[in-house]
């Protein structure tokens, strides 16, 4: 039953697969290192992902965040242009008022 040539064989055959295996080895520790370092890289962008997204839309909140207020700078700078013609309106209309004032004035003598 015990065959000594075989046996022979069969070591001779195992010592030829052990550099083979001790190269897969190394090659496995290398890449479960690399896919540490890549769920770790990951992980480190959600995070930062989650901070940007809280920075520019605040707590799910729409007028929160950066987005928020830049729209509220839309609608004030808006609101300037409006306010701006009314102030250069009035000052037309006084600019009117003291033209015709110092005519009246200059035919009033």
């Amino acid at each position: 039953m015990y065959d000594e040539k075989k046996m022979d064989e069969l070591g001779a055959q195992i010592l030829n697969l052990a550099p083979k295996i001790t190269a897969l080895d190394k090659t496995l520790t290398v890449t479960n290192k690399e896919i540490e370092n890549l769920y770790k890289t990951v992980n480190l962008a959600a995070e930062e992902r989650k901070k940007i997204r809280e920075v520019l839309y605040g707590n799910g909140n729409p007028s929160g965040g950066l987005s928020g207020r830049v729209k509220q700078i839309e609608t004030w700078m808006g609101n300037q242009v409006w306010f701006q013609r009314l102030i250069i309106a009035l000052l037309v209309a006084e600019a009117v008022g003291i033209v015709l004032m110092a005519i009246n004035r200059v035919i009033g003598l």
